[in-house]
């Protein structure tokens, strides 16, 4: 539920761990950070944001709702 700066924040804590290290995510370089505490954690209008969000990152730029910055990031 945190905003994608918290998630950040957190994030470095998190890579320095072992099994961080072992994720095909982290491996291919495929982890988003989202906003979750205005998309996916809230139920009503924003649930269609929220796939939106998800569509935009599994479908690697080939659909803009114009969430990149806003709503999720690419970590790296």
């Amino acid at each position: 539920g945190y905003y994608v700066n918290l998630s950040e924040a957190d994030q470095k804590k998190l890579s320095k761990t072992e099994r961080w290290k072992s994720l095909k995510a982290v491996k291919s370089k495929q982890v988003y950070l989202t906003d979750g505490n205005q998309y996916f954690n809230r139920p009503g209008p924003r649930l269609v944001e929220s796939l939106e969000i998800l569509i935009e990152i599994i479908h690697d730029h080939k659909f803009n709702f114009n969430h990149e910055g806003s709503g999720w990031v690419k970590y790296f």
